[in-house]
């Protein structure tokens, strides 16, 4: 699995953000889960921590953004 954020653009007010953040595996490249993240990008790894959490993704190799190494 991959974790990776990405700012929505167009979708709010000039100077507002919006981003989602994103699983994919690797072997199928398909979105196996997803979170919306309303503000700052520094917010991602509070987001990424709920959705493993939510999603049982946890138990699974995980490679991340370099931005959401801890």
């Amino acid at each position: 699995m991959a974790i990776d954020g990405k700012v929505i653009r167009g979708s709010l007010k000039a100077g507002e953000k919006q981003a989602i953040v994103h699983a994919v595996s690797h072997e199928s490249r398909i979105d196996v889960a997803q979170a919306q993240q309303v503000g700052d990008k520094s917010s991602e790894i509070p987001v990424v921590r709920e959705l493993l959490k939510e999603t049982g993704l946890e138990a699974n190799k995980i490679s991340l953004d370099a931005s959401l190494q801890p």
